[in-house]
């Protein structure tokens, strides 16, 4: 099997790539300055184009995934722009003792092969010994404020790839950890999206542009809420994702016609389900594919005000409507974490099933919400109700995570959505 999700990848071949440590001992690469940039008198890095883009990828290898870290590492060096509207900068850690480093991209004129040509960055939290904790919010929490003091441009973008869970450590299966997780180490959760989003806007003084997941299950209303204020856009997918992931290659040469983060977005979600289907070049043949971009502004400033109505109206109606608010439940498209639905799928069950003129003013208005939410979507055939975004909803028959009640923990407690988790029962 070659999902993210799933704890049978061969790591054998790794593919003779002979990768080296960079920690803070490293000598500057000949021609490179500090970050890999040139500075001024005055020591400020010179201006960037306001259309120029840093993507920052959080490449967590340290598992059973890693061979699939070194082609996306080829893919990244294979469909680097020429034009210099990208510059892509990647904290990487995998299976081998000290080859952890941050890689500043460049391009390989040959295209896909075995071959890592990509610079290596000095950076002071690359300890001597050239091996991170790739789950360490510190190290991560180091990675983004060293970028947003020093390579952040007109729009930044961070992509953690690895394993992903959705917003629970371990839930459904005991295996997964969160996402960016270190086999030999600890991993990331929610709660730690807000410190990492918080570092780089103090570093950089603005938001991430884009934030995306490399990493299954990670399409939540629960997470773009997570990242409020800190993101201006969320890429990521409702269901597992193939080994192979993202397509770098296509995306990344799309940098040269997508200037905007929604366009820049929507390319990465095109690309992705492109190479996934009819003669896709990741394609397999029998792949089950979801991938969106949502804004994140939209979803809080429209959707979460519009969801709070919806509650409202819902919990005045349910002692007449529980039967049909459960049949529409159990009606929404799932994935493959059966305790979560999509939310778009669900509203128009609703509307189908629950006749109550309150509930369809307010369903209506979460509808009209969620559409400006929702920048880009693409799916398989395999799911022809996904909308874009999931949120957590246990049926009657599943237990509801304590976890989702604490905001510290889960931030979108603080919406009413936990309250129509428990009436709708």
């Amino acid at each position: 099997m070659n999902f993210k999700q799933t704890a049978a990848v061969l790591v054998a071949s790794t593919l003779a790539l002979g990768l080296a440590g960079c920690g803070k001992g490293l000598a500057t690469a000949p021609g490179m300055t500090k970050g890999g940039f040139a500075y001024n008198a005055a020591g400020k890095r010179k201006a960037e184009k306001a259309d120029n883009w840093t993507v920052l990828i959080h490449l967590a290898g340290e598992n059973n995934l890693y061979r699939f870290a070194l082609e996306d590492l080829n893919e990244m060096e294979a469909g680097l722009p020429e034009n210099g509207n990208v510059e892509v900068y990647v904290l990487f850690d995998g299976i081998k003792n000290g080859d952890s480093c941050v890689y500043k991209i460049k391009r390989d004129a040959g295209g896909m092969n075995t071959n890592i040509i990509s610079e290596k960055v000095a950076v002071d939290f690359i300890p001597a010994n050239n091996e991170i904790d790739s789950g360490s919010v510190d190290v991560v929490k180091a990675f983004v404020s060293w970028a947003g003091k020093n390579v952040a441009s007109g729009h930044t973008m961070i992509g953690y790839w690895d394993h992903g869970s959705g917003i629970f450590h371990g839930a459904p299966n005991p295996l997964t950890k969160g996402f960016g997780w270190d086999d030999n180490g600890t991993n990331l959760e929610t709660s730690d999206l807000t410190t990492l989003g918080g570092a780089f806007k103090a570093a950089s003084g603005k938001a991430f542009s884009i934030v995306g997941f490399d990493a299954c299950l990670m399409a939540h209303g629960e997470i773009a809420y997570q990242m409020n204020g800190t993101a201006d856009y969320l890429v990521a997918s409702e269901e597992l994702e193939p080994g192979k992931g993202w397509d770098y290659k296509t995306w990344l040469a799309s940098a040269g016609r997508a200037t905007t983060p929604a366009a820049f977005a929507s390319n990465l979600v095109d690309s992705y389900i492109k190479s996934y289907g009819p003669g896709g070049w990741q394609s397999s043949g029998r792949d089950e594919v979801t991938l969106s971009a949502l804004d994140v502004n939209a979803f809080n400033g429209n959707v979460v005000p519009a969801l709070n109505e919806f509650v409202t109206a819902a919990s005045g109606s349910m002692a007449a409507n529980k039967a049909a608010f459960q049949a529409a439940r159990s009606k929404a498209q799932t994935f493959y974490n059966r305790d979560c639905a999509d939310l778009g799928s669900f509203l128009g069950n609703v509307k189908a099933t629950v006749k109550d003129s309150g509930v369809a003013a307010a369903t209506a208005k979460l509808e009209s919400a969620y559409k400006t939410a929702v920048v880009r979507e693409g799916h398989s055939s395999h799911f022809p109700g996904a909308t874009g975004t999931v949120l957590y909803f246990p049926t009657p028959s599943q237990n509801i995570n304590s976890t989702y009640g604490q905001a510290n923990k889960i931030a979108f407690a603080a919406t009413s959505w936990k309250d129509f988790l428990k009436n709708y029962r």
